[in-house]
C-alpha cells in the first residue's frame, strides 16, 4: 500500500500523486470480453507511457522470466473509487508471451503486433511486425482469446466516504446501476450528494441514458415510506393540469365526480417523478412553481383551503435548461448530469450481461438459451467474439436504450446457445481524423509530443493548444516539421490546414508541400 492508502499495480497504474491521478484522463485499456478468463472484463490497464517506454500485452509464465521479455508485462486491475486491486497479466493460454507491444509516441500510444494469434484492430486484420497509431475507442480483438478497447480513464479513483462499494466488481448495485468506469462512479457520486443534501432534485441527460433509473435510486435512498409516481409531463394537458397534477374534490365540477387526489396526493410521503420535464409549457410551470415554494401545498378543484402533501419531486429533462423558467429551476436544491454511454463506452462490456440475466431472472423464455451455469453455481452470459467487438464499435444515439435494441435483436436473431451480432449494427462516428497508416518495425524516431485527447472531446478546447505547441519546440520552415508533428496538429484542428499552419508558424502553402511530400491527407476541409 503507499501512502494514500492505493495498491500499487505494477505496469498499470503509474506513481501518480494524488491529484493527477483522480482528474487526469491518460489512454487505459479496457477488457471487453476474454474467453478464457471471463471474470476479467471490465478490468483495466493504464498505458500513460513516456516518449519510448513499452507495455508488452502478453502471458504470463512461470517457466518464463518477465524479466526476459521484451517490456513489463501489462497488469490489469479492478479500479474503484479509493481502490486498485492487481489481477496481474493474462494467465490463460490462447496467446503468445509476447503477443502486442504498446509504446508511447509523439501522437500517443502505438501498437505494435508480434505474436502468433491473429489481432484485429476496429474489425480489420493487423500484419505483423506493423505499428498502429490508436485513438480512445479503438477496438482490439486477439482471436479465440480476448478484446479490449482503448479509452481515456484516470488511473485511480478518489475515495468517497459515503458511496456504497459492497456489489460485486462489474454487476449491478444496489439501485440497478452497473458500470465501473469514472463516469458511472461519479454519477453514483451524485446520486449520494443531492439524497444528503435533501430537496427537489433535477436530472438532466440525452435521451436513454437513464434518468428513471437515477430517480429510482434517489427515492430508494431517500428513505420516503410514500409510494414513486412517474408521470410523462410531456402528456400533461393544458385543460386537465390541474386535475392530473393536484386532483379535485368530490362532485366538482359535475355532480357524481369521483374526488381524485391527483399526482401530488398519491405522491403523500413519496416521491413524484416527472419525466420530459422540459416539455411543459410556462404556464404549468407556473402551476408546479406555487406547489414547490409551499411546500407541497396545493389546492384541489373545488377545495376552499389548500392541502398539504410532503412530496420530494424528481424532473427530468433531456432539454437546456432556458427551456425551464428560472424561478421554478431554483427550487430544486440539486442538479444531476447523467452521462452519455460514449463517455463510459467501457461499461458497455458489463450492461450486456446485466441486460440479459435481468431478463433470465424475470422468467424470458428468450433469454434462456444464452445463460450457462458455472461450476460454483454462478450464472454467465455466453456472448459471441464478433458480438462484443460489434457492441464496443457501436453508434448509440439513444444510448443504453439503442444498447438493449441491439441486444434484444441479437438474441432474437441468434440460432445457438451464444449471442450473434445483429444485423445492421451502425459503427462509431469518431470525431477524429483517421490515424497514420501502418507502418513497418523499426519506425524513425520523432519527437515529443503530448498525448491526443479522446474523441468525445472539443478538439480545440480538450487540451491547451499552448501545452501542445510546447512539446512542437520551434521551425524555422515547414521543411523541419516532422510528419507526426503534422498529424498531431492536424489531429488537434480537425484536419484544417490553414489552422494548423497559423498555430505552427508556418505559411499555408509551405504546409500544403510538406504534406504532400510527407503524403499527408488533411481529411477535412480547409475553411
Amino acid at each position: 500500500m503507499s501512502a494514500s492508502g492505493y495498491t500499487t499495480v505494477p505496469g498499470s497504474a503509474s506513481d501518480f500523486g494524488p491529484e493527477r491521478a483522480f482528474t487526469t484522463a491518460v489512454p487505459t485499456l479496457s477488457i471487453a470480453g476474454c474467453e478464457a478468463e471471463p471474470w476479467r472484463v471490465g478490468q483495466t490497464c493504464s498505458l500513460d507511457l513516456p516518449l519510448g517506454q513499452e507495455r508488452l500485452f502478453g502471458r504470463a509464465d512461470e517457466r518464463r522470466p518477465e524479466s526476459s521479455l521484451r517490456a513489463p508485462l501489462a497488469h490489469f486491475a479492478q479500479v474503484r473509487p479509493g481502490s486498485i486491486l492487481d489481477c496481474g497479466p493474462l494467465g490463460a493460454v490462447g496467446i503468445s508471451h509476447e503477443q502486442a507491444v504498446f509504446a508511447g509516441t509523439a501522437v500517443g500510444v502505438e501498437m505494435e503486433h508480434i505474436g502468433r494469434t491473429d489481432v484485429l484492430l476496429n474489425g480489420s486484420g493487423v500484419d505483423r511486425g506493423t505499428r498502429h497509431w490508436l485513438r480512445p475507442g479503438d477496438v482490439i480483438h486477439f482471436a479465440k482469446h480476448s478484446t479490449v478497447v482503448l479509452v481515456m480513464a484516470p488511473a485511480a479513483l478518489a475515495a468517497h466516504p459515503y458511496l456504497d462499494l459492497g456489489h460485486p466488481f462489474g454487476g449491478p448495485d444496489a439501485n440497478l446501476i452497473v458500470g465501473e468506469s469514472q463516469a458511472a462512479w461519479d454519477l453514483r457520486e451524485q446520486i449520494v450528494q443531492a439524497v444528503r443534501a435533501g430537496g427537489n432534485v433535477l436530472v438532466g441527460g440525452e435521451s436513454g441514458t437513464g434518468k428513471e433509473l437515477v430517480a429510482r435510486a434517489l427515492h430508494a435512498q431517500s428513505g420516503r415510506t410514500g409510494r414513486f409516481i412517474p408521470v410523462n409531463a410531456a402528456t400533461l394537458g393544458a385543460n386537465l393540469a390541474d386535475v392530473d397534477l393536484f386532483g379535485n374534490a368530490a362532485h366538482f365540477p359535475e355532480r357524481n365526480t369521483p374526488e381524485r387526489p391527483g399526482y401530488f396526493g398519491d405522491a403523500d410521503g413519496g416521491t413524484l417523478f416527472l419525466d420530459e420535464f422540459g416539455e411543459l409549457p410556462k404556464d404549468l410551470q407556473a402551476k408546479l412553481l406555487r406547489a414547490l415554494q409551499s411546500g407541497g401545498d396545493h389546492m384541489r378543484l373545488g377545495d376552499t383551503r389548500p392541502r398539504r402533501a410532503n412530496v420530494n419531486v424528481i424532473a427530468a429533462t433531456n432539454r437546456p435548461l432556458d427551456r425551464i423558467r428560472p424561478d421554478l429551476a431554483s427550487r430544486f436544491t440539486s442538479r444531476i448530469d447523467v452521462p452519455p454511454l460514449a463517455a463510459r463506452r467501457q461499461d458497455v462490456a458489463l450492461l450486456v450481461p446485466a441486460m440479459v440475466l435481468a431478463q433470465y431472472r424475470e422468467g424470458s423464455l428468450r433469454a434462456k438459451p444464452f445463460v450457462g451455469v458455472r461450476p460454483d453455481g454462478s450464472l454467465h452470459v455466453r456472448l459471441s467474439a464478433p458480438f462484443v467487438v460489434a457492441m464496443m464499435r457501436a453508434q448509440y444515439d439513444c444510448n443504453v436504450r439503442d444498447l438493449e435494441t441491439y441486444v434484444a435483436r441479437a438474441m432474437a436473431q441468434s440460432r445457438g446457445d451464444c449471442i450473434e451480432p445483429p444485423s445492421d449494427v451502425r459503427p462509431w462516428r469518431a470525431s477524429t481524423p483517421a490515424p497514420p497508416q501502418a507502418q513497418p518495425v523499426p519506425a524513425p524516431p520523432v519527437p515529443a509530443a503530448p498525448v491526443l485527447p479522446s474523441p468525445d472531446d472539443t478538439m480545440p478546447d480538450a487540451v491547451p493548444v499552448d501545452t501542445l505547441l510546447d512539446g512542437l519546440g520551434t521551425h524555422r520552415s515547414a521543411s523541419e516539421l516532422s510528419a507526426d508533428t503534422i498529424r498531431a496538429m492536424l489531429c488537434l484542428y480537425e484536419g484544417n490546414v490553414v489552422r494548423t499552419a497559423e498555430r505552427l508558424g508556418v505559411h499555408r502553402d509551405s504546409l500544403r508541400r510538406r504534406m504532400q511530400k510527407l503524403g499527408i491527407k488533411p481529411n477535412a476541409p480547409e475553411e
